[in-house]
């Protein structure tokens, strides 16, 4: 009759394991001491408590190195797979706790326009996954996805520039209050943001191209507060056409106002592409801020 206790398998640790498949590979149990930080009487433990689990030998001596015998044999394919498996699944679940942030890199007028539905629709899919949004202008978001401190940046970029991959065509805009008055040759009243807007820049590229004098009269780092400058009837603006603020008009053609050209939404990504979480969050902005026509229903005013 067998006892009950003789069919009850042992689980075997992996430390043993890897001490095994350590001596298989170097024949000699003073090179794996080396190699594992042990001293060489602890790898003897280690093979001897293995050996007692399996109930058999596993190595023997012959001259100067070690051998395996037939069950060590046996075993070895088994505790390499072990071993594959057991560190596999360490790095994996590390890989994805370290992968359960995203950090976005982007303006404030993109965060607080853009991003929010495709925000949400990505919380929803994902509601483990810390987002962080750092908003700041292009080149400052840029530099700091160079040094790994963004996982993606959303960012305009003119016709002419190769940056990243392009979401969308946007028309740029003049947007001015519908009391909004300025005469032909007076200078045009601005606001926008700090340079550093590509924006900013392409609004002052056309009136210096047009020789229409301009000052500016405002500028702020919070899309908010462009928008009631704007509002007030007192300035004007060149922004994307997503992101004309509810109440203003467009007023293109209006005043003298040069035209204005298109603008591209582009998403630069860093080059570690093993970020799960980054990825598919990537989809979703290819999803959420694909080609629009019109003028979108995106641009509201926060208040």
């Amino acid at each position: 009759m067998i006892a009950v206790e003789d069919t009850v398998l042992q689980n075997i640790e992996t430390s043993l394991l890897r001490t095994f498949a350590t001596i298989a590979e170097t024949r000699s149990f003073t090179r794996s001491a080396q190699l594992l930080f042990r001293t060489q009487s602890a790898i003897t433990m280690q093979m001897q408590k293995l050996e007692d689990v399996l109930g058999c030998k596993l190595t023997y001596k012959s001259g100067r190195t070690i051998q395996l015998t037939n069950e060590g044999e046996a075993l070895l394919p088994y505790a390499l797979e072990i071993l594959r498996l057991n560190d596999a699944v360490q790095s994996d679940i590390k890989s994805m706790r370290r992968h359960s942030e995203i950090r976005v890199g982007t303006s404030d007028d993109y965060a607080v326009i853009l991003l929010p539905r495709v925000l949400e629709a990505f919380t929803l899919e994902n509601p483990d996954i810390t987002m962080t949004i750092h908003c700041s202008n292009r080149d400052q978001n840029i530099e700091k996805l160079k040094k790994g401190e963004l996982d993606m940046v959303l960012a305009p970029s003119t016709l002419g520039e190769q940056l990243g991959e392009t979401l969308r065509l946007e028309r740029l805009v003049w947007a001015g209050a519908p009391e909004t008055q300025i005469g032909h040759d007076a200078p045009v009243p601005l606001t926008g943001f700090p340079v550093g807007c590509i924006c900013r820049d392409l609004m002052i590229q056309s009136l210096n191209q047009n020789n229409r004098q301009w000052r500016f009269v405002y500028s702020s780092n919070s899309i908010v507060s462009i928008h009631s400058a704007i509002l007030s009837g007192r300035v004007v603006s060149a922004v994307e056409e997503s992101t004309v603020p509810a109440g203003a008009d467009i007023i293109d053609g209006k005043f003298g106002l040069p035209s204005l050209p298109q603008v591209k939404i582009s998403v630069l990504r860093g080059t570690d592409r093993s970020n799960r979480a980054c990825n598919r969050f990537y989809e979703h902005l290819k999803a959420g801020l694909g080609p629009v026509s019109g003028r979108s229903a995106e641009a509201r005013l926060v208040s």
